[in-house]
């Protein structure tokens, strides 16, 4: 992709961003949004007029700027999103019009920072590309977060139903176990009596175990 086609193209990133927002709005996040949006609207109309004073006048002097302080001073977090998105984008692609239109030789044409000497025209729009695309990361960094689904709980272990009917079958027969010590126990049986505490005791275990098995972690 060349210099001119990714200059155009952050254009068409930024809408996709703003995009993938929920429908419901920016919520929490609009002061941020805004502050991003802000800045690469205003980057951009500078460096309008600076690509454009670089190919008419010779070596100009670029004026810099506060970027921070054009944000406490105008105010981006209240500033209308979707409007400074627009302007950035087409100021952005405007601009791409006009550096398609320029011959090799444009390109080296050049400007003076204040105190930090010369940089050509390529040298500025590669720069700018890559100052626009941190603040697309931003953007996109704050995009995902509002996307992603909060974690839900593991859902609770449900028993299944060989599980359900043997624990409900090991309780039938301690409770007949029960059932028939107490039979031998008011009809002074010993006989009964031992049958029915063995049947209840192999009953207990069962369910017991039933319990055990069924609590283990599933893998």
């Amino acid at each position: 992709m060349s210099i001119i086609e990714e200059y155009g193209r952050q254009a068409d990133e930024l809408v996709r961003l703003l995009a993938e927002f929920p429908p419901e709005g920016f919520g929490e996040a609009r002061p941020a949004v805004a502050e991003i949006v802000g800045r690469l609207a205003d980057a951009e109309l500078l460096a309008s007029v600076r690509i454009r004073r670089m190919i008419t006048q010779d070596r100009p002097l670029l004026h810099g700027h506060d970027p921070e302080e054009w944000s406490r001073r105008l105010n981006y977090w209240r500033q209308d999103i979707e409007e400074a998105a627009l302007r950035f984008a087409a100021l952005r692609r405007a601009d791409s019009d006009v550096l398609g239109q320029l011959g090799y030789q444009d390109w080296n044409r050049a400007g003076r920072y204040d105190g930090q000497g010369e940089v050509s025209l390529f040298q500025f729009v590669d720069g700018h590309l890559a100052e626009t695309a941190a603040r697309l990361a931003e953007l996109a960094a704050i995009a995902a977060e509002r996307e992603a689904p909060e974690a839900a709980p593991p859902p609770p272990a449900e028993e299944t139903a060989d599980e359900a009917g043997g624990a409900k079958f090991y309780a039938l027969a301690l409770l007949a176990g029960l059932t028939i010590l107490a039979v031998g126990f008011f009809m002074q049986s010993t006989p009964v009596y031992i049958f029915g505490g063995i049947v209840s005791a192999i009953g207990l275990l069962l369910v017991v175990f039933a319990l055990i098995v069924g609590r283990r972690p599933r893998a």
